[in-house]
């Protein structure tokens, strides 16, 4: 008689075997499968690859279908790493020279914004006191006997004289409210223009103590990405290409995804020639290795580099300024 513990091994064997089976049996039918028609299976196109120097195949369920996953594990070129490297170093100096760009202009526009304060002449002023000078004369011009007689020249002047007075003293108190407002305005456009000119010296001014510490943030931060540049470089790597199928029972299986993962990491995904044509893997490789393995040069460049600009600066000069980033917590 067979024991019990032998007889629930032997339960569990069959039942590992039949899911294997189940899994083998997806996987089966994904490399069984001719894209488009193609005269290769799937299964024999992969195996052609020579870049592979081992190779995965792997299933799991994702919303009511299975993934097959092949794994191709390759070694990279030092041509690659060298390609690669040289892209992370220009992302780098294309974000010292984008951020220097910046810099430039920024204080570019506030030497502007003073040069345009100090020259404004107060042609808004000039043309108030046009304006108080016109309003004056035409106040004078009541006084003059003309304007009576051109007014008044049907009535005799006893008649007249009271409703000519009368219509003076309202054109004198409507003068007289004009020009106090013009006044106020010429008040308020001298405090503006004189505001508009402290100001822009002021910022001008505080800015002054930030050039050389800019200039020196941005030499400290290039060399602090050169060295992870160097690092991630300087160290060996996993690749793999991954190329990931969908299959439902009954029906073709689909082709969902080709990437490069470095280090466990997606990099790039393209179009997986290779599938066409297993010579192609080569070239499939250098194209998805192109930009630097995703390193996020210029990303890790803002985020090292410690100057940002100051929103508190002035009304007029908002954002124009400068101060350091304010440590975050965790960091």
């Amino acid at each position: 008689m067979t024991p019990l513990n032998a007889i629930k091994l032997i339960g569990l064997g069959f039942l590992v075997a039949a899911l294997t089976a189940c899994g083998d049996s997806k996987i089966s039918a994904v490399k069984d499968t001719r894209l488009h028609g193609d005269e290769f299976t799937v299964g024999e196109t992969l195996g052609k690859i020579k870049e592979c120097k081992s190779t995965d195949w792997t299933s799991e369920v994702v919303n009511n279908a299975t993934m097959v996953t092949h794994t191709c594990a390759i070694k990279l070129d030092e041509s690659i790493f060298t390609t690669s490297k040289e892209k992370a170093l220009r992302d780098l100096d294309d974000a010292v020279r984008i951020t220097t760009e910046n810099h430039h202009a920024n204080v570019t526009k506030i030497q502007g914004r003073q040069e345009h304060a100090l020259a404004d002449d107060g042609g808004e002023v000039a043309k108030l006191n046009e304006k108080l000078e016109s309003i004056e004369k035409e106040n004078a011009k009541l006084d003059e006997p003309f304007v009576f007689v051109r007014r008044f020249l049907a009535d005799t002047e006893e008649m007249a004289r009271p409703r000519w007075e009368a219509e003076k003293a309202r054109h004198r108190a409507e003068y007289a409210a004009t020009k106090e407002r013009i006044l106020r305005d010429i008040a308020q456009a001298k405090s503006s223009q004189q505001a508009r000119r402290d100001e822009s010296t002021r910022v001008l001014e505080a800015i002054q103590p930030w050039l050389p510490k800019y200039a020196e943030a941005l030499e400290q931060t290039k060399a602090a990405v050169g060295k992870e540049i160097d690092a991630a470089y300087d160290k060996n790597h996993t690749a793999e290409v991954r190329t990931v199928f969908r299959y439902r029972e009954g029906l073709d299986a689909e082709l969902i995804d080709s990437a490069l993962f470095v280090d466990g990491k997606k990099r790039s995904s393209t179009i997986p020639v290779y599938l066409l044509d297993p010579k192609r893997m080569q070239e499939y490789i250098n194209y998805t290795s192109k930009d630097g393995f995703g390193m996020g040069v210029r990303e890790m460049f803002d985020r090292l580099f410690p100057i940002e600009s100051d929103r508190t600066i002035g009304s007029d000069f908002d954002g124009y300024g400068y101060k350091y980033k304010e440590a975050k917590p965790g960091a």
